[in-house]
Parts: C-alpha cells; structure tokens; sequence
C-alpha cells in the first residue's frame, strides 16, 4: 500500500510541476492517427474533449505515467501501463495495480478505472515513444456515486 501512496504522490507533484505543452489537433478523431514527434494526447470525458493543455510523463518503479492535464491542472488523466509492455489489448483496471487509469474531473475527486481497455500500438524502448488507445468507466474509490465515461482516448509519447 505504500509504494501505491507513493505513485499516487508523485504523480500529482509530477503534474503540477511538468512543463505544459498545447495541443491544437482535433480532439474527435475515433482512429489512431499515424505517431508524430511531437507528444500528443486526447480524450473524451463525457462526450465533451478533454481540455488537454500540459502533457507528462514519467518512469516510476518501471512503470509508466502518462498525463495530461487543463491549463490549470485541475483537472487530469493519466494511465499507467508497466515500462516493458509490448502491443496488444489489456484491461485497465486498478485492483492490480498494473494497468489502470485515473481521472481527477476537479481537484476533490480522484476516480479510477473500473473497467477499461487500452491497446498499445507501438512501445519502442530503444527511442522510448509509447502509443496507445484507451477507454474507460471511471468511478469513485470511497463508492460514492460519481462515476464519468472516458472515450476515444489516444496517446503518443516520449518517456524517460
């Protein structure tokens, strides 16, 4: 439980101090667009685009933490997938601790995935660029009633 504590503390101080990069591509693409040099990451929460404003990413405990955040970093989502992954379909779910994502909708809740899926596309160690597709429901740890439907999500990223 610890370690856990601990990526969940670094992954909110990694994304209050990450430099802030902004995106302008059309944030409704349904497809996975061909991967660019640039970091890009789009999501819909809701039905409405993720104001993705600063993308980050880090490698903790050879784990993955992909994040993008507003303009104020209020709100965020992140997925965290293990550094050595290789393409294909997994479920994001946050019991494991291994695949899962994570929405803050504002800066009171955290709601985390149960149930989703990502795809990863490419994870290419030798230039470190990570692409990927991802869905999913995401709901209140404390079971309150909030929950929120994230869709059409795409990453493609450079990490440590």
């Amino acid at each position: 439980m610890r370690i856990h504590l601990y990526l969940l503390c670094s992954f909110t101080v990694i994304i209050i101090f990450s430099a802030c990069q902004k995106e302008f591509e059309n944030p409704f693409i349904s497809v996975i667009p061909p991967a660019s040099s640039l970091d890009t990451f789009r999501v819909n929460a809701d039905g409405f685009s993720f104001p993705t404003y600063g993308i980050s990413t880090v490698n903790v405990s050879n784990e993955i933490i992909i994040t993008a955040s507003d303009v104020l970093a209020l709100k965020r989502v992140a997925v965290t997938v293990p550094a050595n992954i290789i393409p294909g379909s997994y479920t994001l779910d946050f019991s494991g601790m291994i695949y899962f994502g994570i929405y803050y909708p504002d800066t009171l809740n955290m709601l985390i995935s149960n149930p989703g899926a990502i795809t990863i596309v490419e994870n290419n160690v030798s230039s470190k660029r990570i692409r990927g597709a991802f869905s999913f429901t995401a709901k209140s740890l404390n079971g309150s009633a909030i929950t929120s439907v994230l869709t059409n999500g795409y990453f493609s990223v450079k990490y440590p």
